[in-house]
Parts: C-alpha cells; sequence; structure tokens
C-alpha cells in the first residue's frame, strides 16, 4: 500500500526531526529545506538524501542564467526584492507539490509557507514558545492547522482575531514541543555535568549562568539595553562579577544575532576564564553543542524574550528577565508580560542584585510552577506523541 506524503518546510533539525523518527514508517516524508548545514545536519542524522529537496534563496534564485537572465533577474530582484523571493518559492513549491502529491506541509516558522499557496493543507508548529509575536502573527493566520502549546495561547489567539472568520482553522493543543525531549529527564548525572562544562573549558565544581540574548529584543545585534552602557563592557564586567563570585557564564547567541559571534570584543570576554561561548551557527538553530544537555547543567538562565526562557520555567531553573526596549509591544506578544517567573531588570544594577540574590536563595519556585500549568497543556506528557496522533487522523 502506498504511503502518503508530507512535506516537511524546515528552517532547522531541531524541531521535526523527533517528528520524523515517529513518523517514518507510516507516512513518506520530504524534508524541504534552504540552508545548506541544515541538508547536511539533516544527513548526518540519518535521513536520505532522497527524502530531502533543497531550494537555494538566495539571490540568484535563477542559477547558472545567461548574461541576458542575470540582467533581468538583478532587474527583478531590486524592484521587488520580497516580492522576487516568493515568486521563485511558489514555483520551487509547484514543482515539489506535482512531483510528490503530499497530502500535508508541516512548517516550523510561519513566514515563508504563510504566502505561498498550495492544493494541500499546511500546518504550523512553530519552533519556539517565546515572549514574541510568533502565534500572533498575521502570517499564522494563513494556516490550515495551528498548533498551540496550551489554552493560553489558543484563547489569546481566538481573541486576537476575534473578528476573523476562525471556523475553518484546525487548532490544536499539543504542548510545548521545545521540552519533550526533557519529560522525565531533566536533570543530569554529576559524572555527565562535570564533563560537559570541562568539555567548554568551564570549571565543572562551579555553577553554571547561561546568556541567551534573542535577535529583536533591541535594535539590531543589540544584546543589552542603552541603560547598560556599552553592552560589550557591561557583558564584560558581568562575567568578572560571576568569576569573583565563583559563576561559570555561557553565551549562547541567537543565530540571528550575527555580528556577534565573531566580534574582538566578544573574544575578549572570552579571556575570562570563566567564559565560554555555544556553537551557534549562522541563520539557523543546531544540535551542535549540546544544548539542551546545557540547559540541564545550568543554574540561572539570563534573557529578555527568548523561547529558552520558558523551557528553563518547565526544568525549575533560576531566571532573570531582561527588560526588552520600549519597540516591544506587550499587547501583541503570545504572553503577557505579568507572565515572567523571576526578576525582570531595566539596569544593570538590578541584574547584579537579582544575581546576588539567586546565589543565596531561589524566590520563583512556586511562579514558575504556575506558568507551567497555566502555560504548556499537559507539560508531562511528549508533545510529538500528541502532534502525530493528530496528523495520523487527518492522513
Amino acid at each position: 500500500m502506498k504511503k502518503d506524503t508530507i512535506i516537511f518546510f524546515a528552517d532547522s533539525v531541531t524541531m521535526l526531526l523527533n517528528l520524523d523518527k515517529l513518523l517514518n514508517n507510516k507516512v513518506n516524508i520530504i524534508w524541504v529545506v534552504y540552508h545548506e548545514l541544515v541538508k547536511l545536519e539533516l544527513i548526518k542524522n540519518g535521513v536520505k538524501k532522497s527524502q530531502i529537496e533543497f531550494i537555494d534563496l538566495n539571490f540568484p534564485f535563477i542559477k547558472k542564467p545567461l548574461l541576458l537572465k542575470k540582467i533581468i533577474n538583478r532587474i527583478l530582484y531590486l524592484l521587488f526584492k520580497e516580492k522576487a523571493l516568493y515568486f521563485f518559492l511558489t514555483i520551487a513549491c509547484s514543482k515539489i507539490y506535482k512531483k510528490y502529491s503530499p497530502k500535508l506541509w508541516i512548517s516550523d516558522t510561519a513566514g515563508f509557507l504563510s504566502k505561498i499557496t498550495l492544493p494541500s493543507q499546511k500546518m504550523v508548529i512553530f519552533h519556539s514558545v517565546p515572549y514574541k509575536k510568533f502565534y500572533l502573527s498575521p502570517y499564522t493566520i494563513n494556516y490550515d492547522f495551528i498548533c498551540f502549546p496550551g489554552s493560553y495561547h489558543m484563547n489569546r489567539f481566538k481573541n486576537y482575531y476575534k473578528n476573523y472568520d476562525l471556523s475553518k482553522k484546525k487548532m490544536k493543543m499539543i504542548g510545548n514541543l521545545n521540552i519533550a525531549n526533557f519529560v522525565n529527564n531533566k536533570s543530569l548525572t554529576n559524572e555527565v555535568k562535570y564533563n560537559l562544562l570541562n568539555d567548554y573549558n568551564l570549571n565543572p565544581d562551579w555553577p553554571l549562568l547561561i546568556f541567551a540574548p534573542t535577535y529583536d529584543a533591541f535594535e539590531g545585534d543589540q544584546f543589552f539595553p542603552n541603560s547598560f552602557g556599552d553592552q560589550y563592557n557591561a557583558l564584560n564586567n558581568f562575567a568578572k562579577f560571576l568569576n569573583k563570585n565563583k559563576y561559570n557564564l555561557l553565551i549562547k547567541f541567537h543565530h540571528y544575532m550575527h555580528s556577534n559571534f565573531e566580534n574582538n570584543s566578544i573574544n575578549k570576554i572570552l579571556i575570562n576564564p570563566n567564559v565560554a561561548i555555544y556553537n551557534t551557527l549562522k541563520d539557523h538553530d543546531t544540535y551542535e553543542g549540546r544544548a539542551d544537555d546545557l540547559l540541564r547543567a545550568c543554574d540561572i538562565i539570563l534573557g529578555e524574550t527568548s523561547g529558552l526562557l520558558t523551557t528553563a520555567a518547565y526544568l525549575n531553573k533560576k531566571i532573570i528577565f531582561i527588560e526588552p526596549s520600549n519597540k516591544h509591544i506587550w499587547d501583541e506578544t503570545d504572553m503577557d508580560k505579568t507572565l515572567r517567573p523571576g526578576f525582570i531588570c531595566k539596569t544593570y544594577d538590578e541584574l547584579i542584585q537579582a544575581s546576588s540574590t539567586y546565589f543565596n536563595e531561589d524566590t520563583f519556585v512556586d511562579e514558575r510552577a504556575n506558568f507551567v500549568n497555566k502555560v504548556f497543556f499537559s507539560p508531562n506528557q511528549n508533545a510529538y506523541n500528541k502532534l502525530e496522533k493528530i496528523i495520523i487522523d487527518y492522513l
């Protein structure tokens, strides 16, 4: 009996590979990716080359054109830019549809497929549960299936789009896919934690603070608010403060924060003996670097609006929130600003005070537990199993 085909339109490997493992004996899965390194990571993790379709979205979209085509290509791009990208993406997706006749397209990011009209239905699962405008994004409304981490997000979505006809939308609560790997597996053995920190050249006998800034909490690649002064000096001073208190610091930049990856000022901060940096890849997330184990190993996580903070709440880690800039409109984000179970800092002095407090006590245990129960559907069950059932039932 011929298997149904579904398309994984993937920004990275991290969200859909677990689903691939659940479904690969039941359906025919084709991965459509647009990052060369994602393609290589899929192959490294056992996905066959025959299951991968690569779309190169880097200009020029038409490869190896004649000189006249090059000129036309350049004019189209200069005149239309994003429209040109979606024009070529539509052509590529149409070819993939004709080749495989998939019954369902599943994407871990809403933007690209949102504007593409396809004969088969589209599902968005999202790659994170952050304090941003993901689920409430206008891109989301163009999907047939919308998967939510819980009733909180679903109700907020319905209220935000109350003037839209949502009757044909298949809105499903599945739980948080980001915490699936941590269900019944929240901690590391002392030996594994010791070796992990040692691999990062950190003192394995010291606690770990992870700094996980995201790319759009402030302007450009800025990771601290203006009130902190020069952000590199502030981070260096914070590293020295942590070193004085016998704490490790691991810096995990978001993959869109390009200018910070190998910035000379960052390299100077890495000279501190208690500081390491995560192997962030440009433009997409990755399994490399053992991010899950680092979250299990950490004691405090610092960030602003990143989805790592909601995962940290599930893992019962101490959290410090940096208040994002004024451009962050809380009324339009997926979660209200009151749902931040940790210290909220607007100044560098507040960051030092929050850290100092956490060195001695944990004052947000109940708030984190309440957050998890309020926001996540069945937090102690693997969300991928729920998602698998929804997909199989539809097929």
